[in-house]
């Protein structure tokens, strides 16, 4: 994450809260004494509260600052609120060398807040310090006032990377106060830059519902708007879904998968399925079967049409495209007239038409010739007529 570390960073900060109402700043650029500067002070006056008010220092020099035009006073014309790190800023005092400065101030090429480059008076480190700037003292005035400043504190997210976060300290009698910056957390719709990158509210409001899109208002929270164009539904039995008045709606999906032994359906988690119907009667496409039934997903054909009239004297055929069954009459086949007392039965026009008699004569004599219909020629001894032994 980026840090708020240079004096473009403090420039956006001042904007952003306007200059004329920076917290404990005066409309006429209140100043403070930090102990060691120079001690001339206006008339005595009281905080709203009607307390007393310290002396204003007519020099500025190391009072927490946002902005240059807080350090502008009588004596102090080409002051500066120099930028002193994340530790915040703070005003200087224009110099061209360290004997220009109070005890305990050098002078140092420095830039301020806005980013001017310039020679100021600021505050010596302590001794052995590799800081760059000492920490500045609060006056008294500066303490009554709570003169404030952006400051910028680190946070470790993990071993390799760190959040920058912006905050504010106070002036206050036991000096200035600890920067309050919080932890980087979730960026949220509250005009803060919570997550620490330098933007603010970016990414919030993405909760809206489909359809709908969230805008961050500061003052009111996340707004929804209605919008346009494709959308999912979150339900895969549809297609071509799209917004309408807000919402998200499409038309129903066709899972027919135009086989006969299947059993289509949908489901609104996964969509079309296909399932074997097994066992299920079907048809194979062929006119002249029965009885086709649904075996591993597929129509197995049945057994052939009966198309038997039942008369021996027709050729039993199925129509192969219709299915019909045909008894064709024409035909001279040998057949049973069902007479056991004829022979050369032969069909004729769909019928079977007796031939000729049969002949039961055994040429003996001493017998008696007869035709059963039902068994055929019958043969009887007799002992009536002569015979010739």
């Amino acid at each position: 994450m980026a840090g708020m570390r240079n004096g473009k960073t403090w420039m956006r900060l001042a904007m952003a809260v306007g200059v004329a109402g920076l917290i404990g700043c005066s409309d006429d650029g209140d100043n403070s004494d930090n102990g060691s500067a120079p001690s001339q002070y206006t008339d005595v006056q009281f905080t709203d509260a009607g307390a007393f008010l310290p002396p204003k220092p007519t020099v500025s020099l190391c009072n927490p600052c946002h902005a240059t035009v807080q350090c502008n006073g009588s004596q102090d014309k080409d002051a500066l609120c120099v930028d002193y790190g994340d530790d915040g800023a703070f005003c200087g005092a224009g110099c061209a060398s360290d004997a220009e400065c109070t005890e305990g101030y050098r002078c140092a090429d420095v830039k301020s807040v806005e980013g001017v480059s310039a020679k100021q008076c600021v505050r010596k480190p302590d001794a052995g310090s590799t800081a760059q700037f000492g920490a500045c003292p609060c006056s008294d005035y500066a303490a009554a006032k709570a003169m404030s400043t952006q400051c910028v504190a680190t946070f470790e997210i993990n071993a390799a990377e760190k959040a920058f976060c912006p905050g504010t300290r106070y002036c206050s009698q036991g000096g200035l106060t600890a920067c309050s910056a919080e932890p980087p957390s979730d960026e949220r719709c509250d005009g803060v830059d919570n997550d620490c990158d330098g933007q603010t509210d970016e990414d919030t409001c993405t909760d809206a519902p489909v359809c709908q899109k969230g805008v961050c208002h500061v003052a009111l929270g996340c707004q929804y708007m209605q919008t346009s164009g494709a959308c999912d539904d979150g339900n895969a039995c549809t297609k071509d879904d799209a917004c309408f008045n807000g919402g998200c709606a499409g038309t129903t999906l066709d899972c027919d998968d135009g086989k006969p032994c299947t059993t289509d359906s949908c489901a609104k988690a996964t969509g079309c399925s296909h399932t074997n119907a097994d066992g299920a009667p079907c048809d194979d496409g062929e006119a002249c079967t029965v009885a086709d039934i649904c075996a591993a997903g597929a129509c197995k054909t049945g057994s052939p049409k009966d198309c038997n009239d039942g008369n021996p004297c027709t050729k039993d055929l199925c129509h192969k495209a219709s299915g019909d069954c045909i008894n064709d009459s024409a035909i001279t086949d040998p057949c049973d007239d069902g007479d056991a007392c004829t022979e050369g039965d032969a069909c004729k026009d769909g019928s079977c038409v007796p031939g000729t008699a049969k002949a039961c004569d055994d040429k003996d004599p001493c017998t008696k010739d007869s035709c059963d219909a039902g068994t055929g020629c019958v043969n009887l001894p007799t002992n009536v007529s002569p015979c010739d032994a």
